[in-house]
């Protein structure tokens, strides 16, 4: 026999599942908006009922109606995220990786991941739908080129995004990225230290500002360590890339 401290548990009925917030109200003695203030975080809880009521909730499995909670805090739970549909990203261990780790992120905060993808002519309107609709709290901009509209559109609405990459050294606007400038610069300085010459760099699509940023880096070493030899750089996709690649790799062996 389940023994409860509350009055009108639903224990000391025989019951076991809270299917609703009144549900979980009555059973704790409290008004429903305290369970739901306590169980969406807001500071005018205490402490001490915050945890009773989550402690409450998981003990009865109870399951916040994502509708109801979307009424009542005006939030979707979600993040949105969209892609060039003319990328072959699904194929790309590297795109898997990072979309295994953003999830795994997002959902330690109790958010959901929502990917679509859209022509590259139709990205822009997909963003702005999607921040206008109210389907989505915020939105993920990956592959940001130098003067990307998604970004000026977005900060012209004040709508939450975070950019995979950033579009300059002095940005407005909160971004997660590598040193592009520095990693390739120490790259290049390697090779040259280990006495290379004739260095390659195969870069990316043009248009990404990373790609500018390690072009940049790469040259301004190989301009200042071997003035007098030209550099060459690559702007291709991955299969083109390795095409390049094996050509170069077969014009040197003919050369030996």
């Amino acid at each position: 026999m389940a023994i409860c401290d509350v009055p009108g548990s639903l224990e000391a009925v025989g019951g076991t599942d809270v299917t609703t917030l009144r549900d979980l109200a009555k059973h704790l003695g409290l008004s429903p908006a305290t369970v739901s203030r306590a169980l969406n975080g807001y500071p005018e809880v205490g402490e001490k009922t915050r945890v009773r009521v989550i402690e409450a909730s998981e003990r009865l499995s109870y399951k916040a109606n994502s509708n109801a909670k979307r009424l009542a805090t005006g939030k979707s739970g979600m993040v949105g995220m969209i892609f060039r549909s003319s990328r072959n990203l699904l194929v790309d261990p590297h795109f898997v990786d990072f979309l295994a780790g953003l999830s795994t992120g997002l959902a330690d905060h109790q958010l959901d991941l929502v990917i679509h993808t859209a022509p590259q002519n139709e990205l822009l309107a997909h963003y702005e739908r999607f921040a206008s609709s109210g389907s989505v709290d915020g939105m993920i901009v990956s592959a940001p080129e130098l003067n990307d509209p998604r970004i000026t559109g977005l900060s012209n609405r004040d709508f939450p995004f975070v950019v995979h990459g950033r579009t300059a050294d002095d940005v407005g606007y909160a971004y997660f990225d590598i040193d592009n400038d520095d990693a390739f610069a120490r790259a290049t300085s390697l090779l040259i230290e280990l006495g290379h010459r004739r260095i390659a760099l195969l870069n990316g699509e043009a248009d990404l500002a990373f790609v500018v940023q390690r072009e940049i880096a790469f040259r301004r070493v190989m301009v200042g360590s071997l003035p007098t030899i030209s550099s060459n750089c690559s702007h291709r996709s991955r299969a083109q890339g390795r095409h390049t690649l094996t050509d170069t790799a077969r014009t040197q062996l003919r050369g030996q």
